[in-house]
């Protein structure tokens, strides 16, 4: 999924973008990538709206919401409304050269282009790594 279209679906989503870390695909971990585009890992934070954010002229997105059964049927929009509001506060958030006015919200593809990459620590003890299949994580019944 390209980031553009990552954005576009999170703000379709009624969920705005407000950071992200971005780590490139870089040698030697991943030299035997089947493509010859810049790739890599987006992590994104994200605040729950009360409405979809397209951007400024974005008339599809509208309509979308309007009458595509996929968005009204596909989920419970009166599940999601009914859910009690937050009172988190995020402490985080991008430098304001990356926040779109239009839709209120973080351009992703400004800010992986543009921030400093997140790097892969140097020894395994200064990184905080969890993976899907870590032994350590799985109850008493292999789960």
């Amino acid at each position: 999924m390209s980031i553009p279209l990552l954005d576009y679906w999170l703000r379709y989503l009624q969920l705005a973008p407000i950071d992200c870390l971005y780590l490139p695909h870089t040698p030697p971990l991943h030299e035997n990538l089947l493509f010859d585009r810049p790739s890599g890992y987006l992590s994104v934070v994200c605040r729950a709206v009360d409405n979809i954010r397209p951007s400024a002229g974005d008339d599809w997105m509208r309509q979308s919401k309007r009458e595509s059964w996929e968005w009204r049927g596909l989920t419970d929009w009166s599940v999601v409304q009914s859910q009690p509001r937050s009172s988190i506060v995020y402490r985080g958030g991008v430098a304001p050269g990356f926040w779109r006015a239009d839709t209120d919200s973080v351009d992703l593809m400004k800010a992986a282009n543009g921030l400093p990459p997140v790097t892969i620590a140097e020894r395994s003890e200064d990184s905080h790594r969890l993976s899907l299949d870590d032994p350590d994580l799985r109850d008493d019944r292999g789960l």
